[in-house]
């Protein structure tokens, strides 16, 4: 037995190699189990491996790009001159369409494998016609499946709230690159957390629309009956933007003000109360 265990780990660890979807982590586990090494060991082994993958990340990164936050940040689209967004910048979770551009989706193998994107989202569409420019596809959890914004196949983003701590995830990226200054608004996807659990951990504001308000369509979504897009922002930059908020006739009466702003492009609210104001 103790001999097929042995060769079932050999296995996993050329896939791990292999950059498939097995982690060192998970073959570090599985080894201290089928071993019998307890698991304070097994932990020990897979701590010590992901310090090094750190380290490495850390020695070839992008210094333009200092905290991981981009699969793409040479992705610039310039958003319509005068819409109420005007001067605002945004970067997308890299399951977003946009035309001409490849969608990875967090995973390398989709990404070699699906053709570059023939339309663009309509959720990135309405910031860019609002007058938000984009800049640059963010990092994500791998197919979107996982709350730590840990990627083993790209690295994780660096929280700029708390270095030595997890930004969170699955939009991970797109909350990173607000949270160091990079950009106004962060557009991701929730399914269970992924835009209001990394907007915690940086220290952000996190919104998830009611599922439907905002169309999924040109979207690799984890759960289509569940998914949703929304965005995460700066508390300082959202207070900042009343002024702008209130010039372009849209609420701004707050904190809620900008952001119930980029609600209504987005979900093509008509202008007014929040429609479940009045309940």
């Amino acid at each position: 037995m103790t001999s097929q265990f042995k060769s079932l780990e050999r296995s996993l660890s050329r896939a791990a190699s292999a950059r498939s979807f097995v982690s060192w982590s998970s073959v570090g586990l599985l080894a201290g189990r089928c071993q019998g090494l307890n698991m304070r060991q097994a932990h020990a082994r897979c701590s010590t491996r992901t310090r090094r993958n750190m380290q490495l990340q850390a020695s070839v990164r992008d210094p333009s790009d200092p905290y991981n936050a981009y699969i793409d940040k040479s992705l610039i689209v310039p958003g319509v001159a005068e819409g109420p967004l005007r001067g605002l910048s945004f970067a997308v979770k890299d399951l977003f369409d946009v035309a001409g551009h490849l969608t990875g989706f967090g995973n390398p193998i989709w990404l070699e494998t699906h053709p570059p994107a023939t339309h663009t989202a309509p959720a990135v569409q309405a910031l860019l016609n609002a007058g938000a420019t984009l800049r640059g596809k963010t990092h994500m959890d791998e197919l979107a499946y996982s709350l730590n914004g840990e990627n083993v196949h790209y690295g994780t983003p660096i929280n700029p709230a708390a270095p030595g701590r997890i930004p969170g995830g699955s939009s991970s990226g797109s909350a990173v690159a607000v949270a160091c200054g990079d950009v106004d608004i962060g557009l991701g996807t929730d399914t269970g957390g992924s835009i209001r659990v990394p907007a915690s951990f940086c220290g952000l504001l996190g919104i998830r629309p009611s599922w439907g308000r905002v169309s999924a369509e040109g979207t690799a979504a984890l759960a289509p009956s569940f998914t949703t897009p929304g965005w995460c922002v700066g508390l300082g930059q959202a207070t900042w933007r009343r002024k702008r908020a209130r010039k372009a006739g849209l609420p701004h009466e707050g904190y809620d003000g900008p952001v119930m702003a980029w609600c209504q492009i987005l979900c093509k609210w008509p202008r007014g109360p929040h429609p479940l104001a009045r309940r």
